[in-house]
């Protein structure tokens, strides 16, 4: 018990929060998401993920490689979700959830990055109607991942034929893990 009300008290300095959960994803086009869109997309992304203590602030800093900003296609209808978010697996479910990810991109030598400080976990806007706290709770039993869209899919039916996407594709993704303490 004496530990938690230390922990509690070391979360809090002047106002602020001092440790978070740490989680990171891989994305890559052999993850289960892209690789359903059948993603020829090169390169590859590295993220951390900080949620604060009592789950209602998110940070996260995305580096990309191999793919430019100019390649970067927003999903949704009218491109409402933006081309960065966060998803629940398995996609379709009627709990699965687009969170988009706000923030400032930065192009690199051979990518971007992607930086969002401190951010008020929103309720996503697509998929099922769900709250800030279930997308917290996804991401803490390590179901949920990042998707990177871009207009470089490829889809391809059943048969292996190459076919029009449905929406942009998402051609990199990763699970969130936690970071092991």
């Amino acid at each position: 018990m004496l530990n938690k009300i230390l922990l509690a008290a070391a979360f809090t300095l002047c106002g602020q929060a001092v440790f978070a959960e740490s989680y990171t994803a891989e994305l890559t086009n052999a993850h289960a998401v892209a690789a359903g869109w059948k993603s020829q997309q090169s390169g590859g992304a590295t993220a951390q993920i900080d949620l604060s203590p009592d789950g209602t602030t998110l940070s996260l800093t995305l580096q990309v490689t191999g793919v430019a900003l100019d390649e970067l296609a927003a999903a949704g209808k009218g491109g409402v979700l933006g081309p960065i978010h966060i998803h629940n697996a398995p996609q379709g479910n009627p709990e699965f959830f687009v969170l988009q990810l706000p923030g400032s991109y930065v192009e690199t030598k051979d990518g971007f990055d992607l930086v969002l400080k401190d951010w008020t976990i929103e309720a996503p806007k697509g998929g099922a109607k769900v709250d800030a706290a279930f997308v917290v709770e996804q991401i803490r039993k390590g179901n949920a991942y990042i998707g990177l869209h871009t207009e470089n899919g490829i889809c391809k039916d059943a048969e292996g034929k190459d076919i029009a996407c449905a929406a942009p594709a998402t051609a990199l993704s990763g699970q969130i893990v936690a970071v092991a303490e």
